[in-house]
Formats: C-alpha cells, sequence, structure tokens
C-alpha cells in the first residue's frame, strides 16, 4: 500500500504574532525558496529513508507608497513630527507620522502591488471628507489639501486602505482599522514662527 505524504506551508509576513513582536515582511511580488524534507517510512518489508525537493514560490502582496512636494521626496522612516490622532475617521486614539507641506498638490505613488483605496479627511471641521480615490499600482495623485491660513495652519489626515494587505509600520502608522495613515500640514506664518518646519528644496 502506497500513502501519499500531505503537508502545507503557512507564510506569515508583516504582521504581529500574537500581539507580540513582528515578522519580516517579504519583498513584493514573486519570492522563491528551495524546500527539501526527508524522513523514514515503511515499504512492507523495512524502513526506507525518502526524500523531497520542491521550489516554492510566493507570491506577497503589499501596500507601499512614496509622497512627494515637486523635486523633494518625503522619508518615511523620519516624520517631521507626531500629531495625536482620532478625529475624523473615529478611529481609537494614535500617534499619526505628520510632515509638513509649502503649498499645494502634494504627490503620492503607489509603489506596491495592490490597489489602495485613499480618504481624505481636512483638519478643519468645516471639512469632512475631501477626497477619495483609488490608486492603482504605479499610479500616482495629487492631493487636494485645502488652503486656508489660520493660527495653525490647515492640512489633511488621509487614510490608506488595502483591504489588510500589509505594510510597513516604520512608514505608516498602523490604525485598529488595520488601515495606514498619515498627515500633512501647511504651517501659517504663527506655526512657522513657533514652530518651524525643516528647510527644504521643493
Amino acid at each position: 500500500m502506497l500513502l501519499n505524504q500531505v503537508f502545507s506551508i503557512d507564510v506569515l509576513h508583516g504582521t504581529k504574532i500574537n500581539r507580540i513582536g513582528r515578522s519580516e515582511l517579504l519583498n513584493k511580488g514573486e519570492n522563491f525558496c528551495d524546500l527539501s524534507i526527508s524522513g523514514k517510512t515503511y515499504n512492507g518489508e523495512s524502513t526506507i529513508t525518502i526524500s523531497l525537493n520542491a521550489k516554492i514560490i510566493v507570491y506577497a502582496k503589499i501596500m507601499s507608497i512614496s509622497l512627494f512636494q515637486g523635486r523633494f521626496e518625503y522619508d518615511l522612516n523620519n516624520p517631521d513630527r507626531f500629531l495625536f490622532g482620532g478625529g475624523p475617521y473615529s478611529i481609537d486614539e494614535m500617534d499619526i507620522f505628520h510632515y509638513y507641506t509649502i503649498n499645494p498638490p502634494v504627490t503620492i505613488k503607489n509603489t506596491g502591488n495592490v490597489n489602495i483605496e485613499m480618504s481624505m479627511a481636512s483638519f478643519d471641521t468645516d471639512y469632512p471628507i475631501i477626497q477619495t480615490a483609488v490608486i492603482q499600482p504605479d499610479d500616482t495623485l495629487n492631493l487636494l489639501l485645502p488652503f486656508r491660513d489660520s493660527e495653525s495652519g490647515v492640512g489633511g489626515m488621509i487614510r490608506l486602505d488595502s483591504e489588510g494587505t500589509v505594510f510597513d509600520s516604520n512608514e505608516l502608522s498602523i490604525g485598529r482599522d488595520g488601515a495606514g495613515y498619515l498627515a500633512l500640514r501647511y504651517p501659517s506664518d504663527f506655526w512657522r514662527s513657533n514652530y518651524p518646519p525643516p528647510d527644504r528644496i521643493y
């Protein structure tokens, strides 16, 4: 009698394990590895050694963005400030990565391999959700931030969702809804004098 061995392989990446730690992200797209399994079985007369060598291909879906203003690209691993969030999206309070701008537009590029559902809400309570879009891989979108001079300046909080696809939590804040968040602000004269943004060549 011949017995076929059945096995399964689970690949985990970019998520917390039992709420502790974090596994690394795979490269987006196809990832290759060699799998070798060996063991012993009984062939009816004696114990024999068997082995299996197989090539494994894992296709990793990853949400990733780049953020630009003119020729300046924001370093998403080093936000300008942290903004204590909540607000228009009714998400639990969290630290949101916060970046300064000088004037519109700011351009977001989908550098991952999944569609991103983007929605943006203004910090001004008179303007709730002000822009929604679906950004396909390799496409870019100009963010339509409002401009209104005020004591604190004005800007928007941006929510990025790809239906649970993983992303780098060093580059985007993770909400409890699993989406990625970031914030942009135009500093007013008051804001610039009290909280000067970094010097940049835009």
